[in-house]
């Protein structure tokens, strides 16, 4: 539970008393004259606090109001059958059996947890171990931020990675020469001898 500061709780004390001062049956100062209020009392408070002109927000008369209610006093008062009553201490409806079973559940619970409670040194030493795990978070969160920057730094002074050369394109392969056989003029048929017979005498002429 968040613990109020002394402003707040001078001025939830401001509007305890103010709320005592106007409605002192309602309201009553010795607890032992604690009455149930009437279903919907809240409303009637708004509508009498737009009336007045008091030096408090309507929070905390609203708040004043919650905190008399969950007094264990006030619910020791819800039994089934009591007389609810307005501001002005006049009876308007009974207690009905599920809001005084209600209020006994409320009070064992609030017992329960006042016995859970841890006591003062107990606390103190919950304050201290909060507080450690607070700043050992905050220093592990500087060194993590520093080792960031280191490398983020590192990274900035290495010189950019010079591109690869490219590679110069093949030349062209000339086409080979044809082997000399196929350049060679192909033979020409020499033309056969001529044979000529004459009166019985052959004569062989050569081709030329």
């Amino acid at each position: 539970m968040t613990k109020k500061s002394p402003v707040r709780r001078a001025r939830q004390r401001k509007a305890t008393e103010a709320l005592q001062a106007a409605f002192p049956l309602a309201f009553p100062v010795d607890e032992a004259d604690i009455r149930p209020l009437a279903i919907g009392i809240r409303d009637d408070l708004i509508a009498w606090y737009a009336t007045q002109k008091l030096n408090i927000t309507l929070n905390y008369i609203i708040g004043a109001l919650r905190h008399h209610c969950w007094r264990t006093a006030y619910r020791q008062k819800l039994i089934a059958g009591a007389m609810r009553i307005n501001l002005k201490g006049e009876p308007v409806s009974p207690v009905t059996e599920e809001a005084a079973a209600l209020a006994v559940e409320q009070i064992k619970e609030a017992e329960t947890a006042r016995l859970n409670r841890p006591d003062e040194q107990t606390r103190k030493l919950l304050r201290r171990q909060a507080a450690q795990a607070k700043r050992q978070a905050e220093a592990a969160a500087k060194q993590a931020e520093a080792a960031a920057k280191k490398a983020a730094k590192v990274a900035a002074s290495k010189p950019a990675s010079e591109p690869k050369p490219k590679q110069k394109p093949k030349p062209a392969t000339k086409p080979q020469p044809a082997p000399a056989a196929a350049l060679t003029k192909p033979a020409v048929a020499k033309p056969a001898a001529t044979v000529i017979v004459k009166k019985k005498r052959t004569i062989v002429i050569p081709p030329a």
